[in-house]
């Protein structure tokens, strides 16, 4: 089973601008979403928290509880996480507020995130991110 989650961040087409990879079997997701359940830790929570989002697969209460874990494991180095752009993106697909402070945090790297979430306030933050550079 270890080699699953490496498999699943494999893409499907590299050469679109935004990577897609192959769907996530009922099996699959369910194994992933089971080792995401309770308070994570991010060494060990990363691999299996990737894989769902990359296809939009992370539930509300699991992109809260990664969102906890990563102010608390990385406070004040908050771009040494790699699984940071995947969780930027679900707290912006889920509506939660602190996406927007999470990508006001300098190294975040937002900008690749922002357009595949489309919102109102999207170009405004990021006309706001450039103009800081």
């Amino acid at each position: 089973m270890r080699r699953f989650p490496d498999a699943l961040d494999e893409p499907v087409d590299r050469s679109a601008l935004s990577f897609a990879y192959r769907p996530l079997s009922p099996a699959g997701a369910a194994w992933l979403h089971e080792r995401l359940r309770g308070p994570p830790v991010l060494s060990a929570a990363t691999r299996f928290a990737v894989a769902p989002e990359r296809r939009d697969g992370l539930a509300p209460d699991e992109t809260e509880r990664l969102l906890r874990a990563w102010r608390e494991e990385y406070a004040g180095r908050p771009a040494k996480w790699s699984a940071r752009r995947e969780l930027l993106h679900a707290l912006l697909r889920h509506g939660f507020e602190e996406a927007w402070e999470a990508v006001a945090e300098p190294g975040a790297r937002a900008a690749a995130v922002l357009p595949r979430v489309p919102s109102e306030r999207g170009p405004a933050v990021a006309r706001e991110s450039a103009d800081r550079r």
